[in-house]
């Protein structure tokens, strides 16, 4: 499995990154693509708008941006991906009126279940950056799992968990960059194998 990011400068073009991707993630796992190849593989996306490679049953693939980040994991079984720009978030929220903690927390009471939002609550009355760290963990689970499912933000995030276990999946995190917080989510566990840059993240 294999995580991709790219660069703010390059972020709207997600049919040449993808591209690039696919090409380069083709090399690593020996399916040897060439580029015209890469570049011509048919996609479709499901009744959801999940996007996958009709002809690859074998490369499974999601894809999440925020801020200044585009993101791709790369694997072989069905995932789910979800990226959100911390840093660009604070400094969104420094020109607000509005309380920022207390948005996040309004968010969670409607968006969270009763244990999540729970924790996001203790979390808050340690401080700010607690309070951050905890709703993006809870946040990037709950959107990596809609997507790993195929149903997107149309399922209900309220309806179901990602702390008490009860979904049967893996959920993973990793430190791809300061500013990032990430989560992904398989039927198993698997680690990241590698995070490659593009365009210099």
């Amino acid at each position: 499995m294999y995580l991709y990011l790219c660069a703010p400068a390059a972020r709207a073009d997600t049919e040449r990154l993808l591209t690039d991707v696919f090409f380069d993630y083709s090399g690593r796992i020996g399916l040897g693509l060439s580029r015209r190849e890469a570049e011509s593989a048919r996609r479709a996306a499901g009744s959801y708008g999940k996007p996958y490679f009709t002809d690859m049953p074998d490369v499974h693939f999601s894809i999440s941006h925020s801020g200044r980040f585009w993101a791709c994991l790369m694997t072989g079984a069905a995932v789910g991906l979800d990226v959100e720009d911390i840093t660009a978030r604070r400094e969104r929220d420094a020109g607000r009126e509005i309380d920022a903690g207390e948005r996040y927390l309004k968010i969670a009471r409607r968006y969270f279940t009763d244990d999540e939002r729970r924790e996001t609550e203790d979390a808050a009355a340690r401080g700010p950056h607690e309070l951050i760290a905890r709703f993006f963990f809870v946040w990037t689970r709950k959107e990596a799992y809609v997507k790993y499912t195929g149903r997107g933000m149309g399922a209900g995030l309220g309806e179901f968990s990602v702390l008490d276990g009860g979904l049967g999946v893996f959920f993973g995190e990793a430190r791809a960059h300061p500013s990032l917080a990430l989560s992904y989510c398989r039927a198993k566990e698997m680690p990241i194998k590698e995070i490659i840059s593009i365009n210099g993240v």
